[in-house]
């Protein structure tokens, strides 16, 4: 619905020479959205590896730095599985989440537009190698970057599931 909404973007535009575009902020915000809850996503699962393996020298509460040092090689891996390592080094997509994560949180809002059935995302804010971000099909992206994290976060709770002990386990769940 808001990616056909584009359209009224585009003929109040023919229509009267300029637009408010409306709808293109608006799905700018929902991708945008998408880009921060991705890595929210993300945050979270080193957050359950930190509650986890937090007895293990030098690794960071920062999510920002576990990926660093799980790819620079910098946690002591004598306590820390090498198979969670390996799934870390191989989330070569993370530092492009991180930039636009940043970039997203502290700039303006981009801008989208329709180029025939693809929907190009631009933010003016966003510099790569000195040029605004473009995106010419923004939802390619988006899907890529779903699957590349169902893939990281399936491995590391594919991992984390065979670590627990196969013996029920009693919880008490309030005070009645």
């Amino acid at each position: 619905k808001i990616a056909i909404n584009l359209n009224i973007d585009e003929n109040e535009l023919h229509q009267n020479g300029f637009t408010p575009a409306k709808n293109s902020r608006e799905l700018s915000a929902v991708i945008e959205s998408i880009f921060i809850e991705l890595y929210s996503s993300i945050d979270c699962t080193c957050k359950v590896i930190k509650a986890i393996y937090g007895y293990v020298r030098g690794l960071p509460d920062s999510t920002r730095k576990m990926f660093d040092k799980m790819q620079s090689n910098e946690i002591s891996f004598e306590k820390f599985p090498n198979e969670l390592k390996k799934i870390f080094q191989e989330a070569l997509w993370y530092k492009e989440l991180l930039y636009l994560r940043d970039e997203l949180t502290h700039a303006s809002t981009g801008s989208c537009h329709k180029e025939g059935t693809l929907v190009k995302y631009i933010h003016y804010g966003i510099r790569i190698q000195n040029e605004p971000l473009i995106c010419y099909d923004i939802f390619h992206k988006i899907r890529e970057l779903i699957h590349s994290i169902n893939i990281f976060l399936g491995a590391i709770f594919r991992y984390l599931n065979t670590t627990l002990e196969k013996a029920p386990i009693e919880i008490i769940c309030g005070i009645f």
